[in-house]
């Protein structure tokens, strides 16, 4: 891993709100009735400049059963996540294309190597990575940057409002509430410690509060304050994007319709 991504994975605020997210999250669940996941954020490169922000993880993740029945300790279970993005590091965000991932972490002696079949790339099967890319390729345009197929997850930052979720997959309102002002410290942190010059939050969702349509913007000044009170702050000097799921759309069309929160 190069130092920059080391230095900032061993950043002791960022850990301490991992225990202060793990806490959280175990004494919500304390009667251990379902397993929990915790996805950290992975970045392509040290110099990745997208910051890819999804809603939440929805049960999919390297680490699998944070909490057990017979592992329920903080410090031992930060350990394993900062232990999987210090070695993963390496393979950096080549499983979305299907770069011999699996193949590089058995190299790097990776506990937590993803093995998939016949070597699929995430991009064609998941509209969320298909669009991420278009993100990559409309940046690279604008920038008058050579756009390099199979290497474009390298410029990007990748992360989730929600960084914990059950094991089988459902992210209950309650779990949600359980763990929201740990998850909007550590995106704060994230976003200042990786400075990227973009940031795209693949996040919108309509629905109604008071019979009045809101969008995603009056949700992440509600439900992530510190981060919305650092993405419009005046000294802020990456640009803030919100768009909706490419779930059952047009790639093109959710990216001609994204919005500007700065």
């Amino acid at each position: 891993m190069n130092n920059r991504i080391f230095e900032i994975v061993n950043d002791d605020e960022l850990k301490q709100q991992y225990q202060q997210l793990i806490k959280a999250v175990n004494d919500f669940n304390k009667n251990k009735t379902k397993r929990l996941t915790i996805c950290p954020t992975m970045a392509g490169s040290e110099n990745a400049e997208i910051m890819i922000v999804g809603r939440a993880i929805n049960g999919w993740c390297p680490i699998k059963r944070v909490c057990d029945d017979n592992d329920d300790n903080t410090e031992s279970v930060q350990k394993q996540i900062l232990e999987m993005v210090n070695r993963c590091g390496k393979c950096n965000l080549d499983w979305v294309v299907g770069k011999n991932y699996y193949n590089k972490c058995q190299e790097n002696n990776c506990p937590y190597a993803i093995k998939q079949k016949n070597e699929d790339k995430r991009e064609k099967k998941s509209a969320f990575w298909r669009f991420a890319k278009l993100i990559v390729k409309k940046y690279f345009e604008n920038k008058k940057k050579e756009f390099i197929e199979g290497e474009w997850q390298k410029e990007i930052i990748w992360t989730n409002l929600y960084k914990a979720s059950y094991e089988d997959g459902g992210n209950p309102k309650g779990f949600y509430n359980a763990q929201k002002n740990m998850c909007d410290d550590m995106l704060k942190r994230e976003i200042k410690l990786y400075q990227p010059e973009a940031i795209f939050f693949i996040t919108e969702t309509n629905h109604r509060t008071n019979n009045k349509e809101i969008d995603f913007s009056w949700f992440v000044e509600q439900d992530f304050p510190n981060t919305y009170e650092l993405l419009r702050d005046n000294n802020c000097k990456c640009k803030v994007y919100v768009t909706k799921r490419p779930e059952c759309r047009k790639i093109e069309e959710v990216y001609n319709e994204k919005k500007s929160l700065n």
